[in-house]
């Protein structure tokens, strides 16, 4: 039986006190910052990039990755498309907290449950919560093609 909630770590991706990425592990934190448009070094063409240096203490300028402990909710998600086909994969989930109806691009290495964050669109009195999102058995054959 999947639990209602739990208490995990997760790994929030940091360039000074703004986020850009997070993981429900370090080294998923890692891949997503590598992913970020932010993560690169500054081009004329390219000046939303911050560079790939990392901090060194609390005081310097870098990236970092910062463990949290938060409150997680367990959520049920759908996706359509396929990897065996090639075919272009989203993950689609609702917000139980404001009932927002998000749809994310996933990659063929990503793993379930899922960790997703909502920003609270519909509600912006409300913090950001992160969920773990899980798929029906359906679904998890469906992503691996049998």
């Amino acid at each position: 039986m999947i639990p209602k909630s739990e208490l995990i770590f997760v790994y929030e991706g940091y360039w000074g006190d703004k986020k850009f990425a997070f993981g429900s592990t370090e080294e998923d934190a890692l891949k997503a910052l590598e992913r970020c448009y932010a993560y690169g070094e500054p081009e004329e063409d390219l000046e939303d990039r911050l560079g790939t240096h990392w901090a060194i203490g609390d005081e310097s300028e870098g990236w970092r990755i910062v463990p949290r402990e938060v409150k997680v909710q367990h959520i049920d998600g759908t996706v359509y498309g396929s990897f065996p086909n090639n075919l272009p994969v989203h993950l689609y989930w609702d917000c139980p907290s404001c009932g927002y109806n998000w749809g994310d691009d996933i990659l063929a290495d990503t793993k379930f449950p899922h960790l997703v964050l909502c920003k609270h669109r519909k509600n912006s009195g409300l913090e950001a919560s992160y969920f773990l999102v899980h798929l029906s058995e359906e679904d998890g054959e469906k992503l691996k093609g049998t």
